[in-house]
């Protein structure tokens, strides 16, 4: 059989076996979840009666990828979340990201993953000031093929709060953390598969923090929005259909004034957009989840909603003054030819835990490599650092933390690849 068939036979046979997968991301603003101020209370901010409705939601939407932000800086209550709301209704595959708070605010972001389908590999933060870490998360797809050919797809996916307002002040500052994402993302020096998502207060697509994201210098890494509906947001009733926020038309914990804002909104990179790498953006997939767009400058249940049950615009109504974004992703399963072998990097670490003073620490690698050794409290503060460098096979390092007090800490490795593990670590 001439050679050149047979090559597109066996292509044929590889598409037909693998396919495509069909992932979902879903981000959402939980309006201080765990979090009481003096206008967010016990009483109308519930976490129990929050964990109720955001279970309704997450029970119909089944997310793989699960951005939040607003979740109080506290890592038990972001885990009470997880084993609450996602691990629930016979579920018990849903992992979290590493908790960080290097600016110190009371709320933070998180993400959430079906570990079943993905891996958490690595996380970075960009830091802003005092306001909020602007978070990165690193996942790879757990293809069918990835142990025998190390084939996968990767993702990228950058989790802002942009900074709240409508002043001038308020609009430079949110371009100021746009600048910081851009810089970020032009200092990696790599197109990837990115997706930008979160609350970003943007009334309008001219605004510049916006304009940053979608019009950055260097046009390789321009952001794109899914459903091209940039534009003036605000209480403009052409953009009904896209309004996130508010779900309220009375203020309280939650803004009132009713859905006249886009303020929630997952961006997709040039490559998302074209496929370029094995993940695309599932055409006609990205919603504002419970938007009709019949309710202008009115609640999200009230008139009834038309594209949701009256229990889930309830619970939407009871959660959050946001409406969760959603999208699809398209992930190409089929196996590629060449694969580098060496984009998968992993930390096989055993290490005394409890421990008094001395941590003696096992460290088996694939390849060598230098590696920072980090010590983090619980608030994601970085105390003690030692910079090693690995060699193929076992590495058995002695780290003196004899100064840290009794508790709980997180034990990060981080290669130069930035591939980070996270371990908890008990000093006693």
């Amino acid at each position: 059989m001439n050679k050149h068939i047979l090559l597109v036979i066996l292509l044929l046979i590889l598409k037909t076996s693998f396919a495509q997968d069909i992932v979902k991301i879903m981000q959402y603003n939980l309006l201080y979840y765990g979090e009481n101020t003096s206008y967010c209370t016990y009483v109308n901010n519930n976490i129990t009666n929050k964990n109720e409705y955001l279970k309704k939601i997450i029970d119909d939407i089944k997310p793989d990828i699960f951005t939040v932000n607003e979740i109080t800086a506290n890592d038990l209550t972001i885990e009470d979340l997880m084993n609450n709301c996602l691990n629930v209704s016979g579920r018990n595959w849903y992992s979290k990201a590493g908790f960080t708070n290097w600016a110190g605010s009371n709320i933070v972001n998180m993400l959430y993953y079906d570990n079943r389908k993905f891996t958490l590999y690595a996380q970075d933060v960009i830091e802003f000031n005092s306001l909020r870490d602007i978070n990165v998360y690193h996942l790879y797809y757990n293809s069918p093929d990835i142990t025998s050919l190390l084939d996968t797809a990767y993702l990228t996916c950058i989790v802002a709060h942009l900074k709240a307002g409508s002043t001038q002040s308020d609009e430079d500052t949110r371009n100021e953390m746009a600048q910081a994402i851009m810089q970020f993302i032009d200092n990696q020096n790599k197109e990837t598969n990115y997706l930008l998502m979160g609350d970003f207060n943007t009334y309008s697509a001219s605004e510049s923090a916006m304009q940053t994201f979608v019009n950055y210098i260097d046009a390789t890494y321009h952001f794109n929005d899914p459903i091209n509906q940039l534009g003036d947001w605000n209480n403009n009733y052409s953009y009904s259909n896209y309004h996130t926020q508010s779900t309220h038309t009375t203020s309280g914990c939650a803004a009132g004034g009713g859905m006249d804002d886009r303020f929630d909104l997952i961006l997709i990179s040039n490559y998302v957009k074209n496929g370029t790498d094995k993940i695309q953006y599932h055409q006609n997939s990205y919603i504002a989840f419970g938007q009709d767009g019949l309710r202008l400058n009115q609640t999200i249940n009230s008139p009834a909603n038309t594209v949701v049950s009256t229990d889930i615009a309830d619970a939407l109504y009871g959660m959050s003054d946001h409406l969760p974004v959603i999208i699809e992703l398209d992930i190409d399963q089929t196996p590629a030819l060449g694969i580098n072998s060496n984009k998968l990097f992993n930390f096989n670490i055993n290490f005394n835990n409890p421990v008094a003073s001395i941590l003696n620490i096992s460290i088996e690698v694939e390849q060598n490599t230098n590696t920072s050794l980090m010590i983090y409290s619980l608030t994601g503060k970085m105390l003690m650092k030692k910079e090693l460098y690995l060699i193929s096979g076992c590495n058995n390092i002695h780290f003196d933390i004899n100064s840290l007090s009794s508790g709980m800490y997180y034990l990060v490795l981080k290669n130069e690849k930035d591939f980070i593990t996270y371990k908890k670590l008990m000093k006693i």
